[in-house]
């Protein structure tokens, strides 16, 4: 039997076990902890009970919820991003990017205040993928002959206006499987920013980096998304 979480992240952990669970009344309870735990208006307590609306009461809840977080905390980055999301859930595309945008704003501005990703992260990132790479069976590794590792620290606020993820991990830049001549190089983008602020710099970065570059890798076999995911590489 597991204990009753005492902190606020291992409360929100147990919440998240019990969602992919199923387990609403469970979850219900666990957040009702989370609450006491770190008080009713932290951020990521409201993400938690619009995730809870969710499951339990579908998009339109959610939305409202999220909605009001962005009222009340506008310089919240997880509540913009996470008010995109369910944008694209309600196929409101135009709404979605300026959620997106609005949260490249944010994370440029935290980026100002932190230091930059330490060079000796940066060459394990690139080493470890290309470690990948080279490990990779001759059918597939032949085909990426020449296609470069590139390490850049966030999507650009243009690709986020064209619709891209502000916090995607990798990107798969050019005509898939080389079947059109592409107007740039053929390459793939790792975002370290990101890696590094969702996953720390040890070993489960260096999982995270191979997850990445195998789910650009697919692209560049010219699978789509749903193919990706069913391969286990989302």
């Amino acid at each position: 039997m597991n204990s009753e979480p005492t902190t606020l992240d291992e409360a929100l952990e147990r919440f998240d076990e019990l969602l992919e669970e199923e387990k609403l009344d469970e979850a219900r309870a666990t957040l009702e902890l989370a609450k006491k735990l770190g008080g009713t208006t932290d951020v990521d307590v409201r993400l938690a009970e619009a995730e809870l609306a969710f499951h339990a009461e579908g998009l339109t809840a959610a939305v409202a919820l999220v909605e009001i977080l962005t009222r009340d905390i506008p310089d919240s980055a997880e509540a913009w991003y996470a008010l995109g999301q369910l944008r694209i859930d309600e196929e409101k595309d135009e709404a979605a990017i300026a959620c997106f945008v609005r949260v490249h704003e944010l994370d440029a501005e935290l980026d100002e205040d932190l230091e930059p990703v330490d060079p000796a992260i940066l060459d394990r990132i690139e080493s470890v993928a290309r470690d990948l790479i080279e490990a990779l069976p001759p059918k597939l590794g032949d085909r990426l002959h020449g296609v470069p590792i590139v390490l850049e620290e966030r999507p650009s606020r243009a690709l986020v206006e064209d619709g891209f993820d502000p916090r995607a991990l990798g990107l798969f830049d050019g005509n898939e499987d080389g079947s059109e001549p592409a107007p740039v190089p053929t390459r793939i983008v790792l975002y370290t920013t990101c890696l590094v602020d969702a996953f720390g710099d040890g070993d489960e970065l260096d999982e995270q980096v191979e997850v990445t570059v195998l789910h650009e890798l697919g692209h560049y076999s010219g699978l789509d998304e749903a193919e990706v995911a069913k391969l286990g590489l989302a």
